[in-house]
């Protein structure tokens, strides 16, 4: 086994079902939002969400617009059409978590 030492501990989520379930679902409000197909890729760069998995145990995904080549210099910045479509995608995604329908 290889032991790989990481700057940061890696988000784990352990409900592997919940997970895919609520992936499946943002995916969908993604797609119905937007029309286009998401991206699900795993990330090489460090979130306060492995605070939320690892620590508190709470399944959660890193989903936020913007570029992350622009995190943190000196001219960061993010889109407000950007915001905007992903307040839409949350907002749906909010909708039918809780069993309902959106438009």
């Amino acid at each position: 086994m290889i032991d790989i030492k990481h700057q940061i501990d890696p988000a784990v989520n352990t409900v592997r079902g919940e997970i895919v379930s609520f992936i499946q679902s943002l995916s969908d409000c993604y797609h119905q939002t937007t029309g286009d197909a998401p991206i699900i890729e795993g990330v090489t760069y460090g979130s306060d969400l492995r605070l939320f998995t690892n620590h508190a145990h709470i399944p959660a995904v890193l989903f936020c617009p913007g570029d992350v080549r622009l995190a943190h210099a000196a001219n960061e910045y993010v889109e407000i059409d950007e915001v905007i479509t992903t307040v839409k995608i949350i907002a749906n995604m909010i909708v039918a978590w809780c069993g309902s329908s959106h438009e």
